[in-house]
């Protein structure tokens, strides 16, 4: 059994950075419903990377506590299959007292997985949010809990629906494709709903396609907000969700401000070299967690161009075919070139760098001799851009950090509109 992908990624893991808040208890062949029948448990699924594949191992020795795994593999009672049949209060009150008991990042990672999945067990229940609030009070266990959003199929909050159970330590909580939108699905959510269990503040970002791609919509997340409908513009075309916590006093940049100044560092960079030239306009868009640096995010330059061959300078290509003369024969590549931008605060100062860069060439002949050449002065002159972004952002000082958000408005729009670089003060 390996490690469910709405785990890894709904709650914003970062492998290898905190083994013990990311260790996934899980049970061999038990029927939940048969109480009476004892559990058989393994060992805990330790995720790791290797090679940029999330991996399981069954070596519990692997966590970076190993300590505090013994009771919880021991700990039948604290297992949450074998508490579905119980009353929530009663399961809640299991879960809350014994992370009062192990006050540790292990237990409290185990109670909100665990709270996730009673969730997901069934339909949502109206005197959800109560029980939860009171429970944990009732304890005296303050625990990382943001908010409850809840996804549902039909307008005015009708079933089937979908939680998100949002923990309060990570920026974003993911659900990138429509496998995790449970049984709303894929082009069919019509409503939702927003409860915030502290101070804190979130959006809830729809999204048209999947991976935060597309048009997208942002409700934002009070003490508690109703959509009845999310209108006739967005009605059944969400493929993606993220929601973002944010802060109140956070302020926008706007990446589309720099888009000419961007456009001139690319043209002046590809000037040099007379096969190729613009054709068409830079886009600035976003790409959040991809497959090739699973950990962080990007601002996404897209800038297209053509690139001409001339096939006499190539092959040694004859002038007359049966006496038929033969003009020269240039041919054009619509190529694109594609630099990811990560941005950061180091030392309280907003800094910005160039991390990858990619050229996507059309198909032929000459397409992968292009694509090498291009490859070579985009590495080359990733170092212009990275001289423009430090003498753009250097005056953007007393910052704490930065996240991202789409497009250039907050409300509505398109990821091709932009990012919003969002500044976190001191």
């Amino acid at each position: 059994m390996g490690v469910p992908d709405h785990l890894l990624l709904m709650r914003g893991y970062i492998p290898g950075k905190d083994h013990e808040a990311s260790i996934i208890f899980t049970i061999m062949e038990t029927k939940i419903k048969e109480k009476a029948t004892k559990a058989a448990l393994r060992p805990p699924m330790v995720p790791r990377t290797t090679d940029g594949r999330i991996e399981t191992t069954d070596h519990f020795a692997d966590s970076a506590n190993p300590i505090h795994i013994l009771p919880l593999v021991k700990s039948k009672e604290m297992c949450y299959y074998d508490l579905l049949n119980q009353d929530k209060v009663i399961q809640l009150k299991n879960f809350v007292r014994f992370h009062k008991k192990t006050n540790s990042a292990l237990s409290e990672s185990f109670l909100s997985s665990a709270i996730l999945e009673l969730l997901r067990a069934g339909e949502y229940d109206s005197s959800l949010k109560d029980i939860v609030i009171n429970t944990f009070d009732t304890e005296g266990v303050s625990l990382p809990i943001g908010a409850l959003v809840i996804i549902y199929k039909h307008a005015n909050l009708q079933y089937p629906s979908h939680f998100y159970f949002v923990e309060s330590q990570w920026r974003y909580w993911r659900a990138p494709a429509p496998q995790f939108m449970g049984n709303v699905g894929n082009d069919a959510l019509s409503s939702l709903e927003i409860f915030r269990y502290s101070n804190q503040s979130y959006y809830v970002y729809l999204f048209e396609h999947s991976q935060y791609d597309g048009r997208y919509i942002n409700h934002y997340g009070g003490s508690h907000e109703i959509v009845n409908y999310v209108g006739d513009h967005f009605n059944d075309i969400t493929s993606s969700v993220l929601i973002v916590k944010i802060g109140e006093n956070d302020k926008s940049l706007p990446v589309a401000l720099f888009k000419p100044a961007i456009r001139d560092v690319i043209s002046g960079a590809i000037n040099n070299n007379p096969a190729v030239r613009l054709d068409g306009d830079l886009t600035i868009t976003w790409s959040m967690w991809p497959s090739f640096a699973i950990q962080e995010t990007f601002i996404k330059v897209v800038q297209p161009i053509k690139v001409t061959v001339d096939l006499d300078s190539v092959i040694d290509f004859p002038s007359s075919v049966f006496g038929i003369d033969l003009p020269d024969w240039p041919s054009d590549y619509s190529a694109s070139i594609i630099y990811y931008i990560g941005v950061s605060v180091v030392n309280g100062t907003l800094k910005g760098r160039v991390r990858f860069h990619n050229a996507i060439v059309e198909s032929g002949i000459f397409s992968s001799h292009i694509r090498e050449a291009l490859m070579t002065e985009l590495a080359a002159n990733a170092s212009m851009i990275n001289g423009f972004l430090n003498d753009t952002l250097k005056g953007f000082t007393g910052l704490r950090s930065v996240y991202l958000l789409p497009g250039n408005s907050l409300s509505d729009g398109h990821t091709n509109d932009g990012v919003l670089i969002r500044l976190v003060r001191n």
